[in-house]
């Protein structure tokens, strides 16, 4: 039974549209990134060390991938309305984890495979990459998915099928990826890894730490590489040893640690669905006749706007009472908190620096705002348009008087919401990050021009991703093309 529930698992998977997406992604991805790390003039374009290294920038990628499949996964059970059936059969706990974990990680291998295949294919196609090639060697891109890229996969789809068991909730899934890499630069920075660009001075016992507690192995390959002569790089895979060892042997024994959480807390019933009691009898409702067609009441500009005024309450209510955007929010305080610290650092042989208005607006207006900003709008837009067909209520709105673009434009100023409220958060914190150093010069002005100069773009990014996604076919199909242009 274990093995055809496993063969339906992965006919599952590869027949969605995410699969072939992340097929896609990796393999643009593992072709155009070959020869275009630093150190490509220096060595062979294939060598070991160069192929490790982009395949470890390309796992930077697997917590999106693998939230993706384990919200399609896990969670079709409840959005296909075929749960009670799946809880009802003799599908034991154990069986469950195992072959929907399982289909996860097989599925995320197979698409990061898709990047080795690429870049060998690259190879035979040298125009435009300054470099020397020599004969492709297969097992060492087999040695850098076996040694690196399958316990990263398998820590992210851990964390990912442990969210999505626990939460039910789509959305919860998809930002546990968002978990992950905000965990990841953060102890990055502050234990001083040497990928950082602004974290501490890094000495020797700094980057062991930062080697061991990397989860996805970039820092333990840059320590155990650092002092690799060219020959080495060109000719040697690196060996399980040292830190490198010590690191996968950690990650992989918190990935043993959250799926045995999995194992001893996940029940296959609905009290995750329903708390309440049975309904009072006596009570059904009357079956009405309905002896002639009811006619469609016109609808007025002031009811148009009645109408809007409360789908934005509810709208908002439904934002602000889900403990998913709360989670966002206090994610987002840590990493604008862990970004802007640095500025209070004093390092030996520097003179002290003020963190003025602009220098805190400069750590994160350009970068960090509008990327975390982005990330979190594609999927809430994605999670905002499509609710209503996944909860089968589409067909009252489409037939209900009020106009279509009505819902649209209480979705967008709904969405609004989000950046709106993450940039007072960073106000909020740039001020505190100001106080708690003595500095009382703020600024207001500088402070109130990021709501134009980061708002507005990303009021225009709304409008993009929710005019993708009502014309988008599938959610999926409308996250990627949201994403595309920025």
């Amino acid at each position: 039974m274990l093995g055809n529930l496993l063969q339906f698992e992965l006919r599952f998977h590869t027949r969605q549209y995410a699969f072939f997406m992340g097929l896609f992604a990796f393999a643009f991805f593992g072709f155009f990134m070959t020869g275009k790390m630093g150190l490509a003039g220096k060595l062979n374009v294939n060598s070991p060390y160069l192929v490790t290294s982009v395949y470890l920038f390309l796992g930077l990628m697997i917590p999106i991938l693998t939230g993706v499949l384990a919200a399609n996964g896990v969670l079709r059970d409840e959005v296909n309305r075929s749960a009670e059936m799946v809880y009802a059969s003799q599908l034991t706990p154990g069986k469950y984890i195992v072959t929907r974990y399982i289909g996860i990680v097989l599925i995320s291998v197979l698409c990061l495979s898709m990047a080795a295949v690429t870049m060998m294919l690259r190879t035979h196609l040298p125009a435009g990459i300054d470099g020397n090639f020599v004969q492709n060697t297969p097992w060492h891109y087999g040695w850098v998915l076996l040694v690196f890229i399958l316990p990263s996969i398998m820590l992210c789809a851990a964390i990912s099928f442990a969210t999505a068991c626990f939460s039910r909730n789509v959305l919860a899934t998809y930002l546990s990826g968002l978990m992950i890499y905000v965990l990841y630069f953060l102890t990055s920075m502050y234990v001083g890894s040497p990928l950082i660009a602004d974290a501490l001075p890094a000495d020797p016992q700094t980057k062991l730490l930062a080697a061991l507690i990397d989860p996805f192995g970039l820092s333990a390959f840059e320590v155990q590489t650092e002092f690799w002569t060219p020959t080495e790089r060109n000719n040697q895979v690196v060996p399980l040893s040292g830190s490198v060892l010590l690191n996968r042997a950690i990650w992989i024994g918190v990935t043993l640690v959250i799926m045995l959480g999995v194992y001893a807390r996940f029940k296959l019933d609905l009290n995750h669905k329903s708390k309440g009691g049975k309904k009072p009898k006596g009570n059904e409702p009357k079956s009405i006749a309905i002896s002639k067609a009811i006619p469609v009441p016109s609808i007025n500009l002031a009811d148009q706007w009645s109408v809007l005024s409360s789908c934005v309450r509810l709208e908002v209510a439904y934002l602000l009472k889900s403990y998913v955007f709360w989670g966002v929010v206090i994610l987002w305080g840590i990493l604008l908190a862990g970004e802007i610290a640095p500025l209070t650092f004093i390092h030996d042989f520097d003179s002290p620096k003020y963190p003025t208005t602009s220098r805190i607006l400069e750590r994160f207006q350009y970068d960090l705002l509008p990327r975390f900003c982005l990330f979190v709008l594609v999927f809430y837009c994605a999670d905002m348009v499509w609710r209503e067909k996944n909860l089968q209520m589409s067909a009252f709105t489409d037939a209900s008087p009020a106009r279509s673009m009505v819902f649209f434009v209480s979705k967008f100023l709904s969405l609004a919401l989000i950046p709106l409220f993450l940039i007072t958060i960073a106000v909020l914190i740039g001020i505190a990050v100001q106080i708690s150093v003595g500095y009382y010069q703020f600024e207001p002005s500088l402070y109130l021009s990021l709501y134009y100069y980061g708002g507005l773009p990303l009021l225009m990014s709304i409008m993009l991703c929710l005019f993708v996604q009502v014309l988008a076919p599938n959610k999926a199909i409308g996250m990627v093309v949201s994403a595309l242009p920025f």
